[in-house]
């Protein structure tokens, strides 16, 4: 798949993505559709195209939270809509790696 910039995502597909980690939202729990708890945690993700929310769930927020300030490639990630915003998740078969681009666009250029 060819990386795709924020501003090209679109809802019930699959994407890579080079993004940076600008924020955490807080951890907060849920009720899975089968009434599981879950925990899950909001990202800010960028580029100079735009913004959009990552979902981290379980361990997987442990290691999100350490790369808040990094540029990460996401790798076949679930993009879909909720409440009329587009969101994205790891989903199923997603995975991420850090990605060392020193001329990517700093935090305070992608959120202003």
């Amino acid at each position: 798949m060819t990386l795709m910039k924020v501003e090209d995502l679109k809802p019930d597909t699959n994407a890579d993505l080079k993004v940076r980690v600008c924020s955490s939202g807080g951890t907060r729990k849920v009720k899975s559709k089968k009434g599981y708890d879950l925990y899950v945690c909001s990202f800010l993700l960028g580029d100079e195209t735009g913004t959009v929310e990552f979902s981290a769930f379980g361990k997987d927020i442990y290691q999100f939270e350490k790369l808040v300030g990094k540029v990460i490639k996401l790798n076949n990630i679930w993009v879909k809509e909720w409440r009329g915003k587009l969101q994205i998740s790891k989903g199923r078969d997603g995975s991420w790696e850090e990605a060392d681009d020193p001329d990517f666009p700093l935090t305070s250029e992608i959120v202003g």
